[in-house]
């Protein structure tokens, strides 16, 4: 059985001689995680990952340069960091080490750190959000990549007045959040009232999909202002109720009495009776609640029946 090794390795590039100085309790192991990541395109390391597929597997060795018996972590750190600046592996001409610090990001190159908290602020400058992991552009996944670096709560602290000024940013998500709700607000503004599920119309069915989103609890609770502003218009059914509304008052008031669904005016009828069962669900018990002032209004002319009595009345008088 082959015995377990502990101590510190280097991954060596043949072709320029560059390295990357790590540690591990079980050398074999972690030779294989390596090897296994760098084959995926999964290593946390982006810059030894794109040397690798530069240069080819075959040009990379893994390499012990000290065996540790009874390691502990802060032994291993310590020999880590010896072997990390006799190679001056953190130096990009020299070595893959992003940290000339064993396990902490706290000692990482100035100007490495400059050059990327630049690059992600102009990045975010440029497209009014700040990157986020699950995007497909690659350059925004590499800046993603850094950004999460720089959220890290150790990191975090050296890094206050970048991470400020990278919160003021949207993240993509909220971003086309935004522009959603820009969407469906013009569409209100266009339109008179907010799109619904149920219309025939593509756009709107887009919009009505979004809105039904934006309308949940949570979504309610984190945009106040957007959902204010959107409860401002009708939505479609709404708007309807109104037209509705509208007609059967003039109606009345040209005719001198309110529809009744069961009336046969033979000259007028089908728009009698539309508008009489528009009635009906205006006087039911329901809308009896909501629309009390419209119900108020459409009662002060009489029913059909009421209507032809006090004719008959006027001609026999």
């Amino acid at each position: 059985m082959t015995k377990r090794l502990s101590g510190i390795y280097r991954i060596f590039n043949k072709v320029n001689g560059k390295g990357y100085v790590g540690s591990a309790c079980n050398l074999a192991r972690r030779n294989n995680e390596h090897f296994a990541k760098l084959r995926a395109r999964k290593h946390h390391n982006k810059y030894l990952e794109s040397a690798w597929y530069k240069y080819g597997e075959d040009n990379f060795k893994f390499e012990i340069l000290e065996v540790i018996d009874k390691p502990t972590k802060k032994k291993l750190e310590e020999r880590e960091n010896y072997w990390i600046n006799y190679y001056d592996a953190a130096n990009p001409e020299k070595g893959y080490n992003l940290y000339p610090v064993a396990g902490s990001p706290l000692g990482k190159n100035k100007d490495t750190i400059l050059k990327n908290q630049k690059n992600i602020l102009d990045f975010c400058k440029k497209y009014g959000y700040k990157p986020s992991s699950h995007s497909k552009n690659k350059f925004e996944l590499k800046l993603a990549s850094n950004l999460e670096n720089y959220f890290d709560r150790e990191y975090t602290e050296n890094c206050i007045e970048f991470k400020k000024q990278v919160l003021k940013y949207p993240s993509k998500r909220e971003f086309i959040t935004i522009e959603n709700q820009k969407k469906i607000l013009q569409f209100c503004k266009e339109n008179g009232y907010r799109p619904c599920e149920d219309t025939g119309s593509e756009k709107e069915q887009d919009l009505g999909s979004l809105l039904r989103a934006y309308m949940n609890e949570k979504m309610r609770i984190k945009y106040p202002v957007f959902t204010k502003e959107i409860l401002t218009y009708s939505n479609k059914r709404t708007k309807s109720s109104i037209d509705a509304k509208r007609k059967i008052l003039e109606f009345c008031e040209i005719n001198g009495y309110r529809p009744r669904a069961h009336v046969q005016d033979q000259i007028n009828g089908r728009n009698e009776k539309i508008l009489g069962h528009c009635l009906s669900a205006y006087v039911s018990k329901n809308s009896f609640v909501y629309d009390k002032e419209f119900v108020d209004l459409v009662k002060k002319f009489p029913t059909c029946r009421e209507f032809k009595k006090l004719q008959k009345v006027n001609q026999n008088g």
